[in-house]
């Protein structure tokens, strides 16, 4: 089964997901597995809100469940780890300190990619951003020496 992910544009000042906002939710989510499921065969569908907040609809299945965007992207811990090492080996070799960089080179959603960066100005690899936005990498690999 395939899974789709979509995040709703629309603006909403309450992040609250009571039952009226699921059922707008769902109801777009219902209409979207019919429809993908004709092109790709069965697929899930999940639809999130700018706050992380939505629905997952499943082929062939009437309910539809709410959920907090943490609930389905948090990674294990082992996980987070072996990625940041990844990341601050192409930050290292690179010495790009972009967080788009990272979002392309690692393929992972903007906000983890942030953060990624943001741990990596913690632990001393690369600079606070300047004054237009921009960081150096700090830390560079070093040629080896024999």
């Amino acid at each position: 089964m395939k899974i789709v992910a979509l995040t709703s544009g629309r603006a909403d000042t309450d992040g609250a997901l009571d039952e009226q906002k699921l059922n707008a939710l769902g109801v777009n989510a219902l209409n979207l597995v019919g429809s993908l499921t004709a092109a790709l065969g069965p697929v899930a569908v999940l639809l999130k809100d700018q706050h992380g907040l939505g629905v997952m609809v499943n082929a062939g299945e009437a309910s539809i469940v709410g959920f907090s965007a943490d609930e389905v992207t948090e990674e294990p811990q082992e996980d987070r780890e072996a990625l940041y090492q990844r990341a601050v080996g192409l930050l290292v070799t690179t010495g790009k300190a972009s967080t788009s960089h990272l979002q392309n080179k690692l393929m992972i959603r903007y906000n983890l990619a942030a953060r990624l960066i943001e741990r990596a100005e913690d632990d001393g690899i690369v600079s606070r951003p300047n004054g237009v936005g921009r960081r150096d990498v700090i830390l560079r690999s070093q040629p080896v020496k024999s």
